[in-house]
């Protein structure tokens, strides 16, 4: 029965040294397509592809099983392999199959690892290792096959663990270590990624220690919370699950998710905190607290706290603030309602004096005042001092001759007015214009007594001129009725 011998696949072969078996894979074939079964085999090198230049002994392999065409052998030929290639010649049950088989280049490059007056390459513990001038690069099986090689470059000190990587760096003093199963260090000196896939690119002195943390560089940085990130600086913390320190210098992201991108000994403690600027304490869960320059604490005092620390000023909707802690360049709103509150409490205040005292009332500076309807300029609306379309208000000039602790001016000398104290001084307003009223009430009651009181006299009068007039007409009567008499006589 004639046979056919197709390769799929040609000298498969462990990272070890020279003299241990190599894996050959086969496909062999009858006239009625792939085959199954049992077949004698002999193996033989030879140093040409068609020269009778054998190269060793030939190995025979009886009982070969076959399944649907395919089979595996291992091959050991001993130290035969060197620079020049050499070629496989297969027989199966007797007969010499053509043409013979080019090994391919992986058992020369083991060859290249040992070839005779080399003194860097070596064995090492079933591996391959180079080391020469204080350099080190090694592959080590794994002792657990499914945790993968030991991968080790650099010096010669650094250290890795099953399915570890060491990509370089490292000094005698200060070597490299990735000791977590998987983890990895790429290079700089003393960094070591102790847990569970942890990783070190570089830097000095960093430390990875739990499942998954990633230092990327810097010095002297820890990620000792599960998935946590320093991303680099100088002595910075992740200490949280899934806490990220993104740089800068003393900065501790404790809280789980809690999060620090850099600046200066921040502190995010809360859990879902944030801490950034210089010197902020997000110290409750979920507090968020954005500090500026300054050398001092500025510590979240609750949960869910939005805190800004800016001396500059705050900006919304404008990059100036122009001297204010806040300054929004639009509309703002109070959705729902709401009201501003300020302390008012007597026993926080001193100094007290009343604002009515002076030369002018309330009253009379408040109706000095005149309302305007306006448009800003175009400057003004292009550099966010004021709103497009039609405005009311009041003209800080003439502000000023009235109320001049309203009035102050920018960098650039414009008057902008902010109110001081409004409510307070229109109550006052208000009581002055009562006291006014009331007085000429009373002035008014007063006319109205005096000339209630002259009504009065005036009635007794009429009465009396009423009584002499009836007294009159009596003696007016008497008078004519003498006369009759006298005349009668």
């Amino acid at each position: 029965m004639g046979k056919l011998l197709t390769l799929f696949s040609l000298m498969l072969w462990a990272p070890v040294v020279l003299a241990v078996p190599i894996s050959y894979q086969g496909q062999l074939q009858d006239q009625a397509g792939p085959f199954t079964g049992i077949a004698d085999m002999e193996f033989q090198l030879f140093a040409s592809l068609l020269d009778d230049d054998a190269v060793g002994d030939p190995i025979s392999k009886e009982g070969v099983p076959v399944s649907d065409g395919l089979f595996q052998v291992e091959l050991d030929f001993g130290p035969v392999f060197g620079s020049d290639p050499l070629y496989l010649s297969i027989s199966v049950d007797g007969e010499v199959l053509t043409p013979r088989q080019q090994i391919t280049a992986a058992p020369v490059a083991r060859y290249a690892l040992s070839a005779p007056g080399s003194s860097v390459w070596e064995s090492q513990d079933d591996g391959v290792a180079y080391a020469t001038d204080g350099l080190a690069l090694s592959f080590l099986p794994a002792p657990d096959i499914e945790d993968g090689p030991v991968i080790l470059m650099g010096h010669p000190a650094n250290e890795a663990a099953s399915g570890a990587t060491v990509s370089g760096g490292g000094s005698a003093a200060q070597p490299n270590r990735a000791t977590g199963t998987y983890a990895s260090v790429s290079g700089g000196r003393e960094n070591w990624a102790s847990g569970f896939g942890a990783t070190i690119p570089g830097g000095e002195e960093n430390r990875a220690t739990v499942t998954s943390a990633t230092v990327g560089g810097g010095l002297r940085n820890q990620a000792t919370g599960v998935r946590s990130t320093v991303s680099g600086g100088f002595v910075n913390q992740a200490l949280g699950t899934a806490a990220a320190a993104g740089g800068g210098s003393g900065n501790r992201a404790q809280g789980d998710n809690a999060t620090v991108p850099g600046g200066l000994n921040n502190q995010a403690l809360g859990n879902y905190s944030f801490a950034a600027g210089r010197r902020a304490r997000a110290a409750q869960d979920g507090a968020f607290v954005w500090a500026d320059s300054t050398d001092a604490d500025f510590a979240s005092t609750g949960e869910d706290q939005f805190l800004i620390r800016a001396s500059g000023g705050v900006g919304i909707n404008t990059n100036d603030p122009n001297g204010f802690d806040l300054a929004v360049g639009g509309h703002a709103a109070k959705p729902g309602g709401g009201s501003w509150t300020t302390f008012s409490d007597a026993r926080l205040k001193r100094n007290i004096q009343p604002v009515s005292e002076g030369p002018e009332s309330l009253l009379e500076r408040l109706l000095a005042l005149n309302a305007y309807s306006f448009e800003y300029t175009r400057d003004a609306v292009d550099t966010r001092l004021g709103l497009p379309g039609r405005q009311i208000g009041l003209l800080a000039q003439e502000v000023k001759d009235v109320f001049p602790e309203w009035v102050g001016s920018d960098e650039n000398g414009y008057f902008y007015v902010t109110e001081r104290g409004t409510t307070a001084i229109m109550v006052e307003a208000l009581r002055e214009l009562r006291d006014s009223q009331d007085r000429q009430l009373a002035e008014l009651r007063s006319e109205n007594g005096e000339l209630r009181r002259q009504v009065a006299a005036n009635s007794q009068l009429a009465e009396r001129n009423a009584e002499l007039e009836q007294r009159l007409a009596a003696l007016e009567s008497l008078l004519l009725d003498d006369r009759a008499v006298a005349v009668g006589q």
